[in-house]
């Protein structure tokens, strides 16, 4: 593997770019749903003027911690942006551009929700973003040439298991980020008794409240689905017994709900345990199923494709896939389309174009931030196959030339943009649902995030049969 010091320009812009997003996703995130309001800037900057520090004691322990987590990628991407800067003062610089830019960023953020009705500007949210930008640059400092280092080597490696085994990491590591955020830990026993007087320890499976059964089976179905693969993982390309890999996903998510336990913004739920289990159970069986021997040498070559047979268009190949994206999108309307109490009423559809908004995330915010971003891992994760079966279909851009495996993915995207704009346009007919332009975007990304990284592990597959 290559020392990070000699990666490409391309890392250089794709890093950048991702940290000038990350800091308009903060303007953006502190400004929706953009209720604008007339005031002059010298009233403004006033008002601003006036702004004070609130003790700690008397604000929202979860606001707080929030925005902390909030500053951590600033922090971290910017640093990233000086991946081959070297020696101490060289660094020191760095850092302390970084930390000025974004805190410069946070102040701009805060003063523009003087101008907008819906937002209440505060130091706090401005002194606890600098507080995460500091720890995600010390985050940099310990840890960051090895993230560089380590998306280096998934990307250049020309081994499968490495890169399923970045991939299992780097989803266990997102999974129980989330789960713990915003790390507004308390070991006070008073806390955690206010907690269960709260309701928000269950210990009583599916006890917790919801909306319909609808809403119900969607998230039990997504929690099973989170699980899924890394038991899949487990037992298909570690070997693990059934057993083996279940009591490992049973004993990861018994330790989120401990850890969520002293987290007081978080709710422990043994819901999820058993949901954990369903999904570590069926990740294991499947993965045990489709264990197959390798290949032999022989047996390799014959399945290498050739040029010849990157032209050679497969009927039964097309027809497959058909199937299965024809089962897929079943599958998508099931769960958008339930419980089908279907309506066709005047007012009620009237009403829901009312609440469609073009404002990206607007209702997500509307929410709260953990359960936008339950939502988007959610919605997103669903739409992951539809990417997958067009890798395979392609088998990673080796089956045909260059422009047909343009013109497919062409098109294929395209139908998944339908598949999640007929989803959509049903809500408008279903009295529980709620239609949202931004629902679309998330369906195209998970699909894309799907195709992009099994391409890359099909590639890999491929380029080793070689």
């Amino acid at each position: 593997m290559r020392n990070f010091k000699y990666h490409d320009y391309r890392t250089d812009i794709i890093i950048s770019v991702l940290f000038i997003l990350y800091l308009l996703f903060i303007v953006y995130g502190s400004l929706v749903p953009f209720n604008f309001q007339h005031i002059t800037l010298h009233d403004a900057w006033d008002k601003f003027q006036k702004l004070r520090f609130i003790g700690i004691d008397d604000i929202s322990r979860t606001d707080w911690a929030t925005n902390i987590m909030l500053g951590i990628p600033a922090g971290f991407l910017g640093m990233a942006v000086f991946y081959r800067v070297t020696g101490f003062t060289a660094i020191f610089l760095a850092a302390s551009s970084v930390l000025t830019v974004c805190i410069a960023t946070s102040w701009t953020a805060e003063f523009l929700q003087l101008f907008f009705s819906s937002r209440v500007p505060s130091i706090n949210d401005i002194v606890a973003q600098a507080i995460g930008e500091g720890v995600g640059i010390i985050c940099w400092l310990i840890s960051g040439k090895k993230v560089i280092n380590g998306l280096a080597s998934f990307f250049r490696t020309h081994s499968l298991s490495s890169k399923l085994q970045f991939l299992f990491w780097s989803y266990l590591s997102l999974i129980i980020l989330y789960n713990i955020m915003p790390l507004d830990l308390s070991l006070s026993p008073v806390e955690i008794y206010r907690k269960w007087q709260t309701g928000h320890i269950n210990l009583v499976p599916f006890g917790f409240h919801v909306k319909s059964l609808s809403q119900l089976l969607y998230n039990t179905l997504t929690d099973i689905l989170t699980w899924i693969p890394l038991a899949f993982y487990l037992a298909r390309y570690e070997g693990f017994s059934v057993t083996r890999s279940t009591a490992m996903i049973l004993m990861i998510a018994f330790a989120i709900e401990g850890i969520q336990l002293l987290i007081i913004s978080r709710i422990s739920d043994i819901t999820d345990i058993i949901t954990a289990l369903t999904g570590g159970f069926t990740g294991s069986v499947a993965g045990r199923v489709l264990m197959t021997e390798k290949k032999s040498p022989d047996r390799a070559a014959l399945n290498d494709n050739t040029p010849q047979q990157k032209r050679r268009f497969s009927y039964t190949h097309l027809l497959i896939a058909i199937i299965l994206f024809t089962l897929w999108t079943g599958i998508i309307l099931a769960v958008y389309w339930f419980p089908f109490n279907f309506v066709v009423d005047k007012s009620m559809i009237k009403e829901q174009l009312h609440n469609l908004s073009l404002i990206p995330f607007k209702n997500y915010q509307i929410t709260g931030i953990f359960n936008a971003i339950t939502q988007l891992f959610r919605k997103s994760l669903f739409f992951i196959p539809g990417g997958i079966i067009l890798s395979w279909f392609i088998k990673g851009g080796d089956k045909y030339s260059p422009h047909i495996n343009l013109a497919i993915m062409a098109l294929w995207f395209s139908a998944v943009c339908a598949v999640a704009g007929i989803a959509e346009l049903g809500q408008f007919f279903l009295p529980d649902k709620v239609p949202d332009l931004t629902d679309i975007m998330i369906g195209c990304i998970g699909a894309w995030a799907g195709f992009f990284f099994s391409k890359q592990l099909y590639q890999t597959a491929t380029f080793q049969k070689r």
